[in-house]
Protein backbone atom coordinates (compact mmCIF):
# COMPACT_ATOMS: atom_id res chain seq x y z
CA UNK A 1 0.00 0.00 0.00
CA UNK A 2 1.34 3.37 -1.00
CA UNK A 3 1.14 6.36 1.28
CA UNK A 4 0.56 9.95 0.31
CA UNK A 5 3.66 11.30 -1.36
CA UNK A 6 5.14 7.91 -2.24
CA UNK A 7 6.75 7.64 -5.62
CA UNK A 8 5.10 5.40 -8.20
CA UNK A 9 5.90 5.92 -11.88
CA UNK A 10 5.21 2.94 -14.14
CA UNK A 11 6.92 3.14 -17.54
CA UNK A 12 4.13 4.89 -19.46
CA UNK A 13 3.26 7.29 -16.65
CA UNK A 14 6.95 8.11 -16.18
CA UNK A 15 7.41 8.88 -19.88
CA UNK A 16 4.27 11.01 -19.99
CA UNK A 17 5.40 12.84 -16.86
CA UNK A 18 8.71 13.75 -18.53
CA UNK A 19 6.81 14.86 -21.62
CA UNK A 20 4.46 16.98 -19.50
CA UNK A 21 7.39 18.55 -17.65
CA UNK A 22 9.07 19.43 -20.93
CA UNK A 23 5.96 21.09 -22.32
CA UNK A 24 5.31 23.02 -19.10
CA UNK A 25 8.91 24.29 -19.15
CA UNK A 26 8.41 25.52 -22.72
CA UNK A 27 5.04 27.13 -22.05
CA UNK A 28 5.52 28.70 -18.63
CA UNK A 29 8.96 30.27 -18.69
CA UNK A 30 11.05 30.80 -21.77
CA UNK A 31 14.34 31.38 -20.00
CA UNK A 32 17.60 29.47 -19.67
CA UNK A 33 16.89 27.09 -16.81
CA UNK A 34 13.41 26.19 -18.04
CA UNK A 35 14.76 25.62 -21.56
CA UNK A 36 17.47 23.35 -20.18
CA UNK A 37 14.92 21.19 -18.38
CA UNK A 38 12.60 21.23 -21.40
CA UNK A 39 15.41 19.67 -23.45
CA UNK A 40 16.53 17.19 -20.79
CA UNK A 41 13.03 16.03 -19.97
CA UNK A 42 12.07 15.76 -23.63
CA UNK A 43 15.03 13.44 -24.22
CA UNK A 44 14.07 11.41 -21.13
CA UNK A 45 10.47 11.29 -22.40
CA UNK A 46 11.49 9.96 -25.81
CA UNK A 47 13.69 7.25 -24.37
CA UNK A 48 11.17 6.22 -21.72
CA UNK A 49 8.16 6.19 -24.05
CA UNK A 50 9.94 4.10 -26.68
CA UNK A 51 10.97 1.61 -24.01
CA UNK A 52 7.47 1.63 -22.51
CA UNK A 53 6.09 0.45 -25.85
CA UNK A 54 8.75 -2.28 -25.97
CA UNK A 55 7.81 -3.29 -22.43
CA UNK A 56 4.18 -3.70 -23.49
CA UNK A 57 5.25 -6.08 -26.24
CA UNK A 58 7.88 -8.07 -24.33
CA UNK A 59 9.81 -6.85 -21.28
CA UNK A 60 12.96 -8.65 -22.46
CA UNK A 61 13.08 -6.30 -25.46
CA UNK A 62 13.90 -3.42 -23.10
CA UNK A 63 17.15 -5.16 -22.18
CA UNK A 64 20.27 -4.45 -24.18
CA UNK A 65 20.66 -8.25 -24.41
CA UNK A 66 17.13 -9.71 -24.38
CA UNK A 67 18.47 -13.25 -24.07
CA UNK A 68 19.76 -12.34 -20.59
CA UNK A 69 16.32 -11.20 -19.38
CA UNK A 70 15.56 -11.89 -15.72
CA UNK A 71 12.14 -10.85 -14.44
CA UNK A 72 13.34 -10.19 -10.89
CA UNK A 73 16.23 -7.97 -12.04
CA UNK A 74 13.89 -6.26 -14.46
CA UNK A 75 11.44 -5.33 -11.69
CA UNK A 76 14.36 -3.96 -9.66
CA UNK A 77 15.70 -1.97 -12.62
CA UNK A 78 19.06 -3.72 -12.30
CA UNK A 79 19.95 -4.21 -15.95
CA UNK A 80 21.40 -2.37 -18.91
CA UNK A 81 18.64 -1.22 -21.22
CA UNK A 82 18.64 -0.85 -24.97
CA UNK A 83 19.68 2.58 -26.27
CA UNK A 84 16.96 4.73 -27.89
CA UNK A 85 18.15 4.00 -31.44
CA UNK A 86 18.05 0.26 -30.70
CA UNK A 87 14.60 0.64 -29.14
CA UNK A 88 13.33 2.23 -32.35
CA UNK A 89 14.86 -0.59 -34.40
CA UNK A 90 13.14 -3.16 -32.20
CA UNK A 91 9.84 -1.30 -32.37
CA UNK A 92 10.10 -1.40 -36.17
CA UNK A 93 11.51 -4.92 -36.61
CA UNK A 94 10.27 -6.95 -33.62
CA UNK A 95 7.08 -5.21 -32.51
CA UNK A 96 6.23 -4.05 -36.03
CA UNK A 97 4.44 -0.91 -34.91
CA UNK A 98 2.15 0.66 -37.48
CA UNK A 99 4.06 3.95 -37.76
CA UNK A 100 7.75 3.24 -37.14
CA UNK A 101 10.14 6.09 -36.41
CA UNK A 102 13.43 6.15 -38.26
CA UNK A 103 16.12 5.21 -35.71
CA UNK A 104 18.32 7.88 -37.34
CA UNK A 105 15.60 10.56 -37.28
CA UNK A 106 17.30 13.96 -37.67
CA UNK A 107 15.14 15.71 -35.05
CA UNK A 108 15.91 13.05 -32.43
CA UNK A 109 19.63 13.19 -33.29
CA UNK A 110 19.64 16.99 -32.94
CA UNK A 111 17.92 16.73 -29.56
CA UNK A 112 20.49 14.18 -28.34
CA UNK A 113 23.35 16.48 -29.41
CA UNK A 114 21.78 19.40 -27.58
CA UNK A 115 21.15 17.26 -24.49
CA UNK A 116 24.77 16.12 -24.54
CA UNK A 117 25.99 19.70 -24.74
CA UNK A 118 23.74 20.65 -21.83
CA UNK A 119 24.83 17.69 -19.76
CA UNK A 120 28.56 17.63 -20.39
CA UNK A 121 29.62 21.05 -21.62
CA UNK A 122 28.88 24.72 -21.35
CA UNK A 123 25.85 25.08 -23.58
CA UNK A 124 24.58 28.36 -24.91
CA UNK A 125 21.78 28.79 -27.39
CA UNK A 126 18.89 31.08 -28.23
CA UNK A 127 15.27 30.38 -27.37
CA UNK A 128 14.48 30.16 -31.08
CA UNK A 129 17.26 27.61 -31.69
CA UNK A 130 16.09 25.43 -28.79
CA UNK A 131 12.48 25.62 -29.95
CA UNK A 132 13.58 24.61 -33.45
CA UNK A 133 15.11 21.46 -31.99
CA UNK A 134 12.36 20.50 -29.56
CA UNK A 135 9.17 21.22 -31.51
CA UNK A 136 9.75 18.50 -34.16
CA UNK A 137 10.46 15.98 -31.37
CA UNK A 138 7.34 17.05 -29.47
CA UNK A 139 5.32 16.49 -32.62
CA UNK A 140 6.93 13.09 -33.19
CA UNK A 141 6.34 11.98 -29.58
CA UNK A 142 2.75 13.17 -29.46
CA UNK A 143 1.98 11.18 -32.60
CA UNK A 144 3.81 8.15 -31.17
CA UNK A 145 1.85 8.36 -27.92
CA UNK A 146 -1.46 8.79 -29.74
CA UNK A 147 -0.93 6.13 -32.43
CA UNK A 148 1.36 3.51 -30.87
CA UNK A 149 1.33 3.79 -27.10
CA UNK A 150 -2.05 4.78 -25.66
CA UNK A 151 -4.10 2.39 -27.84
CA UNK A 152 -2.06 -0.49 -26.35
CA UNK A 153 -1.97 0.83 -22.76
CA UNK A 154 -4.19 -0.99 -20.30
Amino acid sequence: MRSRGDMHFPFVVNGLDYLHSSVISLVDELEGRALKYAVLHLQFAAETLFKARLEMHAPAQVWQRPEKYDGRLHRLGEFVSVKPEGALERLRDEVRITHPIDPKDASLAALVKLRNRLTHFCATDTVVAVEARVIPVLDLLLRFVDEELLPKYQ
